[in-house]
């Protein structure tokens, strides 16, 4: 656990590729047996409560509304569980994603919404944001272009889809040059050692080694440098493919239900 200085996400250690068990995502494997990642990360979900003692801290669900003002509310739960504990804390992206209505904010906006609030780093789960984005590569892309990039310390991806999603890890890797490490989370904890001389493991040092080199510092956020190659191409989207202009917040009809008065502006 982290001293007074609890909420510097540059002291954190640079940890590389690391694996985790499904069953304990806090705990990474090594041949020494199992340790504990030096935060604690929090999946924003509108479904549920986090189990003790995440339960005692937040006491309700976060109504299913992607504005500015549950971001706050969520960014209130983060610091009273961060001061209640005194560790540093991360929050994840959704475990249940969900395509925002005209006038919300989409996933990645309302992720750095809640980071920023909360002066907390941002634990990106790849195998969580596809039913939403799609498979596309730009649609996930496009949600993380909204992300503060400095914020982002960890990226987790289970074992299984590594091949699968393998363009996708290095491309997000890429923009992340503050990146703590890579989580590739197993089905089981078994050996340590073992765990790195699996095949699938295969390549993730490189990836590793290449993180933020495709990014350049612009005004607090980092974007994707066009290839020379392609100097035409468009720049990154911040909306995923299907979202409408009016998905961006403040535009679009007010939503009328029992979470009205929470909807923007």
């Amino acid at each position: 656990m982290l001293d007074a200085n609890h909420g510097d996400l540059h002291d954190l250690p640079e940890l590389g590729v690391v694996a985790v068990c499904a069953a304990s995502p806090g705990l990474m494997l090594s041949a020494s047996g199992p340790r504990p990642l030096p935060w604690h990360s929090v999946a924003l979900d509108f479904h549920r409560i986090d189990p003790e003692p995440v339960r005692q801290l937040q006491g309700l669900a976060l109504p299913p509304v992607q504005s500015r003002g549950i971001a706050m509310i969520a960014a209130g739960h983060l610091l009273r569980l961060r001061e209640g504990n005194r560790f540093l804390v991360a929050v994840e992206n959704t475990a249940s994603p969900r395509a925002p209505r005209p006038g919300e904010l989409n996933d990645g906006q309302f992720l750095c919404e809640v980071a920023q609030a909360a002066d907390c780093g941002i634990v990106l789960d790849l195998d969580r944001p596809l039913p939403v984005c799609g498979n596309s590569r730009r649609s996930v892309l496009g949600v993380f272009d909204a992300l503060p990039a400095p914020r982002v310390i960890a990226v987790r991806i289970g074992e299984r889809n590594l091949e699968r999603h393998r363009a996708l890890l290095a491309a997000v890797v890429g923009r992340l040059p503050r990146l703590k490490a890579i989580l590739v989370t197993r089905a089981d904890a078994g050996d340590g050692v073992e765990t790195f001389a699996s095949p699938s493991f295969e390549g993730l040092e490189a990836i590793w080694q290449r993180r933020g080199r495709a990014c350049r510092q612009t005004g607090g956020r980092l974007h994707a440098s066009p290839s020379r190659k392609d100097a035409s191409a468009s720049p990154p989207m911040p909306y995923p493919d299907g979202f409408s202009r009016s998905s961006r917040p403040g535009s679009g009809r007010r939503q009328r239900g029992p979470y009205a008065h929470l909807q923007p502006g």
